[in-house]
């Protein structure tokens, strides 16, 4: 037998020998790094999301935008059984006050189900831009919508032109035409009125902004109501510092 053939004999299972061990240490070394999935040893991360939840909830409900705060304030401290959530006035707060742009209208409008339409609380107006074709249910409420007519949530042309019209349409079997379209249809440019709105195509959001700005349309802002809670989901993305 060789010298090196004696040597070999011996170098290899020290190496398999070697190698499991470093590996053994290498899991000992960083298991502690390995407990939290921020790699931080010692650190406890069971309920750091509904921390950080909570945390930045109770920021928002005051403002929209929070730029700094301390996250280790024993204010911001909260119970063990205390489940995570938004304070139902921080939606609201964005729906009325932040949200109300045309930009984030035609936005918003291109996104929302067909079926939940009908659902956006509004008291329409008029139905089309030139406010030839009133909505309001009383003489009264017409022209108390004078004050209203540089909001575009009052004009139900603004909605449908920027909704899946056909998919809605068949949601509602029947409603738009019995008791919109057809009476609007049976009065002078009311049925080509109705026929643009049945083929119209989905304008470029520049587009589509500047013709609610022709029509000195300012604003998007639905009406205050308490039937039914807004909902809002928000991401909130952690960086280690390490």
């Amino acid at each position: 037998m060789t010298r090196f053939s004696t040597l070999r004999k011996y170098v290899g299972p020290l190496y398999v020998v070697m190698t499991v061990a470093l590996g053994f240490i290498f899991l000992l070394e960083s298991s502690p790094y390995l407990e939290s999935r921020s790699f931080w040893p010692a650190y406890a991360s069971l309920g750091i999301e509904e921390t950080l939840i909570q945390s930045f909830s109770s920021q928002l409900t005051l403002s929209s935008v929070v730029e700094e705060f301390d996250l280790l304030s024993t204010a911001h401290l909260i119970s063990p059984v205390e489940l995570p959530g938004i304070n139902p006035a921080y939606p609201r707060l964005l729906m009325y006050q932040e949200l109300t742009s045309l930009e984030s209208a035609v936005q918003g409008l291109h996104t929302l189900e067909a079926s939940k339409v009908n659902y956006m609380i509004t008291q329409y107006c008029w139905a089309d831009f030139g406010r030839k074709w009133s909505m309001a249910h009383t003489l009264l409420r017409q022209i108390r919508c004078e004050n209203y007519k540089t909001n575009a949530a009052v004009y139900l042309e603004a909605v449908l032109r920027n909704i899946n019209f056909g998919a809605w349409i068949d949601s509602a079997p029947g409603q738009f035409d019995s008791f919109i379209g057809d009476p609007i249809a049976q009065t002078p440019g009311g049925e080509a009125w109705v026929s643009t709105l049945r083929s119209h195509q989905w304008l470029s959001l520049r587009d589509e902004v500047a013709l609610w700005k022709n029509f000195n349309l300012i604003y998007f802002q639905l009406a205050y109501s308490n039937q039914y809670q807004i909902g809002i989901e928000e991401k909130i993305s952690t960086e280690n510092a390490l």
